[in-house]
């Protein structure tokens, strides 16, 4: 990540679907007044947020949850914000993350595959 940040600012804003010791992760990188919003737990595990980093850096720590934000926001609100990230992706500024399509007949594959370390690609099963 060091090698990353040497051409490219850091974020002021990371998303944390994980918990567990990717918040802390995260947080090592971001920049001073930054936000992490953890929007899910998929370790199961509580976020480790180092002290320091909210002392020293200013970082601030949101959760959030979509259920409870729409229940607070109108339908117009809920119909902006789906424009804004569509207009986001049309745009190329977001981009899904690199995955492989597998027929669901061939599932043990993509599921060894997901469990092999450090694979960056998702497996999208498809009914045919």
């Amino acid at each position: 990540m060091a090698d990353i940040f040497k051409s490219i600012p850091k974020p002021s804003l990371a998303l944390n679907c994980v918990g567990g010791k990717s918040a802390a992760e995260l947080m090592r990188h971001m920049m001073d007044s930054g936000t992490v919003v953890t929007y899910g737990a998929m370790s199961k595990q509580p976020l480790m947020i180092n002290t320091g980093s909210l002392i020293f850096n200013d970082l601030r720590i949101r959760g959030f949850w979509m259920t409870k934000w729409k229940e607070v926001h109108a339908k117009d609100e809920t119909e902006k914000m789906l424009k804004e990230i569509t207009s986001v992706i049309k745009t190329g500024q977001l981009k899904p993350p690199t995955n492989r399509v597998v027929k669901l007949d061939n599932f043990k594959d993509a599921v060894a595959k997901s469990m092999e370390s450090y694979v960056t690609e998702k497996q999208i099963l498809v009914m045919e």
